[in-house]
């Protein structure tokens, strides 16, 4: 994942150029917060299944309504239009990570019983349980 955003910063405006003919629209600087703003929506989209095999669906629906309202508070600020709308993905991504990763580690280490399908295995395995 590193390597390959650094990949994209590296030679994203360049192949912008090669490939599509176009001026330079998008700067190192773009490809850098999109970049992240991709990474921190993969981990969340993880940390979301990890809500969801846990049994704690409202997780991930709380984590996604507060990324959701970092992103609408982040586009309405004033400034560069790309500059918000890439900020606002970067940020919004991060916090439902950020949210996911808090309630996913506070539910495998204080399991409220067996997990969604009465199996306490699932809940050893990921390193909760007895």
């Amino acid at each position: 994942m590193t390597r390959s955003a650094a990949q994209s910063v590296a030679f994203g405006p360049w192949l912008l150029r090669v490939f599509f003919n176009t001026a330079e629209t998008l700067h190192r600087t773009d490809f850098a917060i999109l970049s992240a703003g991709t990474a921190a929506y993969l981990l969340a989209q993880v940390l979301g299944q990890g809500a969801i095999s846990l049994g704690h669906h409202r997780d991930q629906t709380y984590a996604w309504l507060a990324g959701t309202l970092a992103l609408i508070v982040i586009t309405v600020v004033p400034g560069s239009v790309s500059l918000r709308v890439e900020g606002g993905y970067a940020i919004g991504s991060a916090v439902v990570a950020a949210v996911l990763a808090v309630a996913v580690a506070r539910r495998a280490a204080h399991p409220s019983g067996p997990g969604p399908s009465g199996n306490p295995g699932a809940l050893v395995a990921l390193g909760g349980g007895d």
